[in-house]
C-alpha cells in the first residue's frame, strides 16, 4: 500500500495546474491562425513563426512579443530557417497558383516569392552550412536545390516530375472543367479526397458536371503518383484563387520555462 501512493501521488501533481504549466507557458503569438514551424536562429531572443495564410511572425524579446510581418502570400507557410543569422532567411509552404518559397534579406522587413520549379506544396527547407546551398522538400517526392540562395532551383534526380507533368491539368483550379494538354482522346480516372473512385473522363473535359471540391487524376489503367486538381464554385466574382475557409480554431505559442 506504501508503494502504490509513491506512484498515484506524483501522478496527481503532475496533472494540476501549477505543475502542468511549470515546464511550458503560453504566449501570445497575436494571431489565430495555424502556426507550423519556428526557428530561432542564433539565441534565445529574436525568433520567427509561419503558419496558415501567409503568417509570419517574429520576436526579438523571447517570445514576450511577437510581431506580424507581411508575406504578401496567402499560402499555407509550413516551414522557416535562418541559415547563419537573423536577417536572411527561407520559408516554403504552399496552395495551388500561389508562391512557395519566400525569402528576406532584411530580418523579415521584405518577403519577396523565388523561382520553385514545379508548383507542388513543400514541407520544409534547409540550409546545412550557408545561406546559400540549401534543400526544400515537398509533395509527390519533390526534392529541390539551390547553390546560390534561391537564385536558380534545381530539379533534384529521382523525382518523378516527368510522369507528373504529362498529366498536368489546366486550368488548375477550374470552375467548369480542366484539360490535360496533348492527352485530350485519353481517359482519366477522378478520385474524392477519401481515395474513392467518382468517375471516368476524357483529357478535355477533366472534372466536368462534378460539385466543387478537391480532386486526384490519373490516367485510366496506368500506374502513378495521382495528380490533385481543384475545382471551385463559380461565383460573379469569380477568381483563379480558390476560396479557403478560415479554420476556427486557435493558435497558441509554449515557451518553456528554465
Amino acid at each position: 500500500m506504501r508503494h502504490f501512493r509513491s506512484v498515484l501521488i506524483p501522478a496527481v501533481l503532475f496533472l494540476l495546474p501549477g505543475y502542468a504549466s511549470a515546464g511550458w507557458v503560453q504566449q501570445a503569438s497575436g494571431t489565430t491562425n495555424h502556426l507550423l514551424s519556428v526557428q530561432f536562429p542564433v539565441d534565445a531572443q529574436t525568433g520567427y513563426a509561419v503558419g496558415h495564410n501567409g503568417t509570419i511572425v517574429k520576436t526579438t524579446d523571447g517570445g514576450v512579443n511577437w510581431a506580424t510581418q507581411t508575406s504578401s502570400t496567402l499560402s499555407n507557410l509550413a516551414s522557416v530557417q535562418f541559415p547563419v543569422d537573423v536577417l536572411t532567411g527561407y520559408v516554403v509552404g504552399g496552395l495551388p497558383g500561389l508562391p512557395n518559397i519566400l525569402k528576406t534579406v532584411n530580418g523579415g522587413g521584405d518577403w519577396l516569392a523565388q523561382t520553385s520549379g514545379p508548383p507542388y506544396w513543400l514541407y520544409s527547407v534547409h540550409f546545412p552550412v550557408d545561406a546559400q546551398t540549401g534543400y526544400a522538400v515537398g509533395e509527390h517526392g519533390t526534392i529541390l536545390k539551390t547553390t546560390d540562395g534561391g537564385v536558380g532551383v534545381e530539379e533534384q534526380p529521382g523525382q518523378e516530375f516527368k510522369s507528373l507533368q504529362s498529366v498536368r491539368a489546366t486550368p488548375n483550379p477550374f470552375p467548369s472543367f480542366a484539360r490535360v494538354p496533348s492527352h485530350s482522346s485519353e481517359r482519366f480516372s477522378l478520385y474524392d479526397v477519401s481515395g474513392r473512385r467518382v468517375g471516368t473522363y476524357r483529357g478535355d473535359r477533366i472534372g466536368e458536371e462534378l460539385v466543387p471540391g478537391v480532386y486526384f487524376i490519373r490516367t485510366e489503367g496506368k500506374k502513378g503518383i495521382p495528380v490533385r486538381v481543384i475545382k471551385v464554385r463559380l461565383t460573379p466574382f469569380y477568381s483563379t484563387r480558390p476560396y479557403f475557409p478560415r479554420p476556427y480554431r486557435f493558435s497558441c505559442m509554449l515557451k518553456v520555462r528554465a
